[in-house]
């Protein structure tokens, strides 16, 4: 009878918890257009690697 209660006790907080994470993690703000943006322009915005002119052949 006790193990059966207990089992549900668990059961109960787990399913508490789980729902608390769930809406923490539900309710952060995504990434705003502009930050979407930026990620754009910086994987686009590729600098080459500089030549070096210096070293003779």
């Amino acid at each position: 009878m006790t193990f059966g209660v207990g089992m549900v006790f668990g059961a109960l907080v787990f399913s508490l918890l789980y729902s608390l994470v769930s809406n923490i993690r539900d309710a952060r703000p995504g990434k705003t257009v502009y930050e979407v943006w930026l990620e754009d322009v910086a994987k686009d915005n590729v600098i080459p690697m500089r030549r070096d002119f210096s070293k003779t052949a």
